[in-house]
C-alpha cells in the first residue's frame, strides 16, 4: 500500500473521532449526567450507575428543608469579658449613684404633682385624660409611675407602695439605661471614647440629680439618646429592628414632653440631608476612569454635594418662614389691636390652673 493512501486514512480517523468528541461535549451539556459514546461497549470500559452517585453536600443541603437557628447561650470568650468589664463598671457605679439613698429627700413641688396624679391613675384607670396637661406634660411618666406603685404593692413595700423611693425608681431606672447606651456607639467614637462618654454621663452632676428626679427631664434625655443610637446602628448595620426601636424611642419621647417637636426638627434635618446624599451618590456626573483636569476637577463625581446644597437653601427658607410666623405669634400678645384676644386666652389658661390646684390636696392646705 502507498504512503498517500495510508495518510489519507489516518485523517479520515481523525475526522471521525472529532464528529464524535464534538456529540458528546453536546450530549453532555444537554443531559448533564455524564459522557456517553461508543466506547461504553468497548470491551475492558467501566460503566457507571448515575444512581449510586452521591450528592454533593452543597446539593443535599439544597433539597433539605430550612431550619430555623436555635438561640443558645455561649460562654463569653475572654476578648468579650475584656471588652465589656469597663463598661459594665461605668454602669454599675451609675445605678449605685442613682440608686443610694433615693428616697432620703422629701418631694420637690414637680414631684409631688407626678406622684400624685399617678396615684389618681392608680386608682381609677379611667382617669387617665386627666394626666395628661401641659404644665405636667405627656402621660408616659405617670403610666411609668403608677406600674411601679402597683408592683412595690405586690412585693410589700412600705406605704401599700407608695413613697418617695418608689416615684423616682422610674427616673432613676432609666437614668442608669442612659449610662450605657454609648456603647453602642464604639463604631463612631471608638471603645476608649464611648467609655469616656459612659463614665461621664455616670458621674455628671447634672445627669446624677435629674435621675433622682421624678420629673419627665431624664425620661425624655434617655428617649433622644436611644433614638440617636438606634439611629446611628441602623445607618451602620442596615438592621430593621434598630429602625422600629428608633421609631419606639421617638414615640415614647413624645409620649413624654412636647419639646420633642425640637428634637425632631434638629435631628430631622439632619436625616434629611444623610438622604438627599444618599439619593444624590446614585446620580454620576463623570466616570470614575476619566482624565482628570483642571476642568473636570471642579465639577463633583455625583449629585450629591450640589443635591445637599439645595436641600440647605430651600430647608433655610423654609424655616426662615417658620420662625417668623412663631415671631408674628409673639406679637400677637403685645399688639394693642389683638390684645384683648390674647388677654382672654391667658385668663382661659389661669382659671385652668386654679380648678386644677383646687383639685390638689396640697393646695387645699396651704389655702
Amino acid at each position: 500500500m502507498k504512503s498517500y493512501e495510508t495518510r489519507r486514512r489516518k485523517n479520515a480517523d481523525e475526522v471521525e473521532d472529532s464528529l464524535v468528541e464534538v456529540d458528546s461535549a453536546v450530549e453532555e451539556e444537554t443531559a448533564g449526567v455524564g459522557v456517553i459514546d461508543d466506547e461504553v461497549n468497548s470491551p475492558g470500559a467501566e460503566i457507571t450507575n448515575l444512581d449510586t452517585v452521591e450528592a454533593s453536600p452543597t446539593e443535599i443541603e439544597a433539597e433539605q428543608p430550612t431550619r430555623r437557628k436555635s438561640w443558645r447561650f455561649s460562654r463569653p470568650t475572654r476578648e468579650q469579658i475584656l471588652l465589656w468589664a469597663p463598661f459594665w463598671g461605668v454602669i454599675i457605679l451609675g445605678a449605685v449613684l442613682r440608686f443610694w439613698g433615693l428616697g432620703d429627700k422629701p418631694l420637690h413641688h414637680d414631684e409631688s404633682l407626678h406622684a400624685y396624679y399617678s396615684l389618681g391613675l392608680l386608682h381609677n384607670l379611667e382617669s387617665w385624660s386627666s394626666c395628661f396637661n401641659p404644665p405636667l406634660h405627656g402621660p408616659f411618666q405617670f403610666h411609668l409611675i403608677a406600674f411601679v406603685y402597683w408592683i412595690s404593692h405586690l412585693v410589700g413595700a412600705a406605704d401599700n407602695g407608695v413613697n418617695t423611693t418608689t416615684v423616682r425608681i422610674g427616673a432613676a431606672t432609666l437614668g442608669t439605661i442612659i449610662v450605657g447606651l454609648p456603647y453602642f456607639l464604639r463604631d463612631y467614637l471608638g471603645k476608649i471614647g464611648a467609655w469616656l462618654a459612659c463614665f461621664l454621663l455616670a458621674v455628671s452632676p447634672s445627669m446624677v440629680y435629674f435621675s433622682r428626679f421624678a420629673r419627665e427631664d431624664i425620661y425624655m434625655a434617655c428617649f433622644t439618646l436611644l433614638m440617636v443610637v438606634a439611629v446611628a446602628r441602623y445607618i451602620h448595620d442596615r438592621k430593621m429592628y434598630w429602625l422600629v426601636i428608633a421609631a419606639a424611642a421617638f414615640s415614647l419621647s413624645y409620649a413624654t414632653k412636647e419639646a420633642t417637636f425640637l428634637t425632631m426638627a434638629v435631628f430631622g434635618s439632619f436625616i434629611g440631608g444623610m438622604i438627599v446624599w444618599e439619593i444624590g451618590k446614585r446620580f454620576k456626573l463623570n466616570s470614575p476612569d476619566q482624565k482628570r483636569t483642571l476642568a473636570t476637577a471642579l465639577v463633583p463625581r455625583t449629585f450629591a454635594p450640589i443635591g445637599l446644597l439645595l436641600y440647605v437653601l430651600v430647608a433655610g427658607i423654609a424655616a426662615k418662614i417658620l420662625l417668623g410666623w412663631m415671631k408674628y405669634l409673639s406679637v400677637y400678645t403685645t399688639d394693642p389691636k389683638t390684645q384683648p384676644l390674647a388677654d382672654a386666652f391667658v385668663q382661659g389658661l389661669k382659671d385652668c390652673g386654679y380648678c386644677a390646684m383646687d383639685r390638689h390636696p396640697a393646695w387645699r392646705i396651704c389655702t
